[in-house]
């Protein structure tokens, strides 16, 4: 075998191995840590971070990316940025989230407008920020 078919073949074997990573975590030493998700803010990040009162600022301080006013609109959309709902409601605009407060929620998560069109149907054009409350005697979701 020559030498270019011999790196060839090692340049094909590191793509491999690179493409095949599994996870999606860092490994450390043998211990994989996992990555955050950047749709999701879960209740263990809102219980580490100090100086939250609400859900407004837990997504304010962790993902303020959520409050951007980005996604599809329509010729009909009069509103701009996302729309919340809490569990299975329907609240209102982000401002719904100062109300909200942290022992109350397992996680929040972030829906693109096509996102939370295709999951939730035609309720809205707009991004949707979904807050999912803690279930009773769980302490997280």
């Amino acid at each position: 075998m020559n030498a270019a078919t011999r790196l060839g073949l090692a340049a094909c074997t590191m793509l491999a191995a690179c493409a095949s990573g599994g996870s999606g975590g860092v490994t450390a030493g043998t211990a994989t840590v996992s990555t955050r998700q950047s749709d999701v803010i879960t209740q263990v990040e809102i219980d580490s971070t100090l100086g939250l009162t609400s859900a407004l600022d837990a997504v304010q301080r962790l993902r303020p990316r959520f409050l951007r006013n980005s996604g599809a609109r329509s010729v009909r959309a009069t509103e701009s940025g996302p729309v919340v709902r809490v569990d299975n409601e329907m609240v209102g605009g982000v401002e719904a989230l100062r109300t909200i407060g942290l022992s109350e929620i397992g996680e929040i998560r972030y829906y693109s407008a096509v996102d939370a069109t295709a999951r939730f149907g035609g309720i809205t054009n707009r991004p949707l920020i979904h807050v999912i409350r803690r279930t009773r005697g769980r302490q997280s979701p």
